[in-house]
């Protein structure tokens, strides 16, 4: 989706981590119900198993719980590494 009337993509500037707050703020969720709907209910609704298969490349997301909540602090798919 395009903005109109500009080359660049339609987007938003929400983060996965600040949603995930967000959730369990207004609805009381611990980390693992809100981190299940953000994660193995998309997959599911995309048929998509809800881990990984043996053989899959490695892909992971590292946490970091502070006083107001979890922030994401690095990311990993394969040999690709980023730290927020």
């Amino acid at each position: 989706m395009r903005e109109p009337g500009s080359p660049y993509l339609a987007g938003s500037s929400a983060t996965l981590d600040g949603c995930l707050r967000n959730v369990m703020q207004w609805l009381g969720y611990g980390f693992a119900t809100a981190f299940a709907m953000a994660r193995a209910h998309p997959l599911a609704v995309l048929g998509q198993p809800p881990g990984p298969a043996r053989g899959d490349v490695a892909e992971f997301v590292r946490w970091r719980r502070d006083d107001d909540g979890w922030y994401v602090v690095g990311a990993q798919v394969g040999p690709w590494a980023v730290d927020a």
